[in-house]
């Protein structure tokens, strides 16, 4: 018996259909990956893409003139913008230094601030309050917690009692 053959109004087979649907798609898709490749620039441009445009942001350069509250606020400001640029981290600390030249801390609040961390009690504050605060004072005193065991038994020492206790049992290592 001969093969039958098609009448005009039959619908071609679903394979076929899909086939020829999706070939021009995934040749508009081939297309836009060989541009971006094309203009893909090296990593150094692209680093220094980033450098001009962060040199034409308003922020002011940092001089020891400045106190502590503003080579934090100005920090903060310039992390804010490398996050908002999209920049990657491995370019922040270069771009920072740019910015903050000079002696961002005196001698003296560094002081200050070790010895407010080695008397830094959890008091009236909440556990994470406490532990904010313990994170943000324990950077001026890295040789008070330079293993994981020294800060968790710091961190320990000036939790309130009835939270301590709990947490002593754990033997809590790590941070």
């Amino acid at each position: 018996m001969p093969p039958r053959c098609r009448s005009v109004n039959q619908p071609e087979p679903q394979n076929q259909a899909l086939e020829f649907a999706t070939a021009p798609t995934m040749y508009a898709a081939f297309q836009v990956m060989a541009t971006r490749a094309q203009n893909e620039r090296p990593a150094e441009d692209r680093k220094q893409g980033y450098f001009w445009e962060f040199r034409r942001a308003p922020i002011p350069m940092f001089n020891s003139e400045g106190g502590p509250q503003e080579a934090k606020f100005l920090f903060d400001f310039i992390v804010k913008h490398l996050n908002t640029m999209e920049v990657p981290d491995e370019y922040w600390v270069e771009f920072v230094v740019y910015k903050m030249e000079g002696q961002y801390f005196p001698q003296s609040y560094m002081d200050e601030r070790v010895m407010e961390f080695m008397s830094l009690l959890q008091g009236d504050m909440s556990v994470r309050e406490y532990e904010a605060k313990f994170n943000d004072l324990s950077q001026f005193a890295p040789s008070l917690v330079e293993s994981e065991h020294l800060r968790c038994l710091k961190f320990e020492k000036g939790l309130k009692n009835s939270v301590r206790r709990p947490l002593v049992a754990l033997r809590i290592q790590n941070f």
